[in-house]
């Protein structure tokens, strides 16, 4: 099987693999097991690629798509040619659209599967930031569309919510508004790798010291670790209810890869559900340096041969 890995031009700010630089490090020892399986993995540029005749196109790290709102239009209409074009495409495409949109989280609540806390401010829509503090104390705005914390604001004092530009920070997305959980600075945020809707892997990541978002590229500290079981049912449910929510999937169907982002304050609450292009971790990150994840990387390459071969 001739698999693409999608991915961007430019992979610097993401820690490239040395060997394969349009390859993340993780998603070169995947492509290497896949090969050692006996299939070949070639990285397909999203806006600069054509698949050609590859068996299938897997979204891995096209990180560049949200660099402005024409790219953003021009990573959905790739997306809609492959669709239209027929090819194999993991994740499908219709569940990628659905979840390109954080009001996706709306719909997991409306299934009973609890979230931190969301209002939608749509574009135009008067807001008072002041008000809200009064209402939430500190809270996060977040794009509807967005990736890797990219334009994410944290307000934390009524001061700030008063002098806060929102207006000019406003575009033609909807903006999520949060309130902001204290325990991501010092329990952190998990995440929890799912292949074809099995848990196989989990990680904790935390922010560098004076800074609040937990992602590698931004100075967060991230381990392999063991999750509550809380934590656990809480990222179970959200996966379990993809295809539900979704509907974008069979009725007992699970997507090729989720990851599933949990903040746990007591209360497990879904932070997010990556089903575009999560980074997936397929490199353990242990206190001695990242080491192969067998589990998942095995879980991953047979769950991609299972869908070629229905």
């Amino acid at each position: 099987m001739k698999i693409g890995f999608v991915t961007c031009r430019d992979l610097s700010r993401y820690f490239p693999s040395d060997a394969r630089p349009l390859l993340t490090h993780d998603d070169a020892v995947c492509a290497e097991a896949l090969e050692a399986r006996g299939h070949e993995v070639i990285p397909v540029v999203w806006d600069a690629d054509a698949p050609g005749d590859v068996d299938t196109l897997i979204v891995r790290s096209p990180w560049d798509y949200m660099d402005s709102p024409a790219v953003r239009s021009r990573f959905v209409e790739r997306l809609l040619s492959w669709r239209r074009a027929g090819a194999a495409v993991e994740n499908p495409v219709d569940l990628m659209l659905w979840n390109l949109d954080k009001r996706y989280l709306l719909d997991l609540e409306e299934a009973g599967v609890p979230i931190v806390p969301t209002q939608i401010v749509e574009p135009g829509e008067e807001i008072s930031l002041e008000r809200l503090f009064d209402e939430l104390g500190p809270f996060v705005l977040k794009p509807s569309i967005s990736a890797a914390g990219c334009d994410t604001y944290r307000v934390v004092t009524r001061q700030q919510a008063k002098s806060f530009d929102f207006e000019a920070r406003r575009d033609e997305r909807a903006t999520l508004i949060q309130p902001f959980l204290e325990q991501v600075l010092t329990e952190g945020e998990w995440s929890l790798i799912f292949i074809d809707g099995k848990n196989v892997h989990a990680v904790r990541k935390r922010p560098a010291r004076g800074n609040w978002l937990v992602q590698d590229e931004r100075g967060g500290s991230v381990f392999s670790e063991t999750p509550p079981d809380g934590v656990v049912a809480c990222a179970v449910a959200a996966a379990k209810s993809i295809a539900k929510t979704s509907r974008c999937l069979p009725e007992d169907g699970y997507p090729l890869y989720a990851r599933v982002d949990v903040l746990d304050e007591g209360a497990p609450k879904i932070a997010e559900l990556e089903l575009i292009e999560p980074e997936l971790f397929f490199l353990e990150r242990t206190p001695n340096g990242p080491v192969p994840s067998r589990g998942t990387i095995d879980a991953f390459c047979a769950a991609v041969e299972r869908r070629f071969s229905r």
